[in-house]
């Protein structure tokens, strides 16, 4: 007889989080990578967290610049992970 898959409260997965916290001088932006078992998070790592000030803002002003400079901020850190 073949085998039940698991219920999806005994199904484990990985997600990876990413928070950008724009404020008056810059964003903040965190990375977290997640193991999930069912609906429960069984732990957390932070990846990275990365934090602009008004020196990093030049050209730097709608959502739209943002979003790239973050992008690139997360190949960087796909780089790091390669390693």
């Amino acid at each position: 007889m073949a085998e039940n898959p698991p219920s999806a409260a005994e199904a484990e997965w990985r997600e990876i989080v990413v928070r950008i916290y724009p404020h008056g001088t810059g964003w903040t932006s965190n990375v977290f990578l997640r193991l999930h078992k069912g609906t429960t998070l069984k732990w957390q790592r932070s990846l990275d967290i990365h934090k602009n000030t008004a020196e990093d803002m030049t050209g730097v002003q709608t959502t739209a610049e943002v979003l790239t400079a973050v992008a690139l901020h997360l190949m960087e850190i796909a780089v790091r992970a390669e390693r």
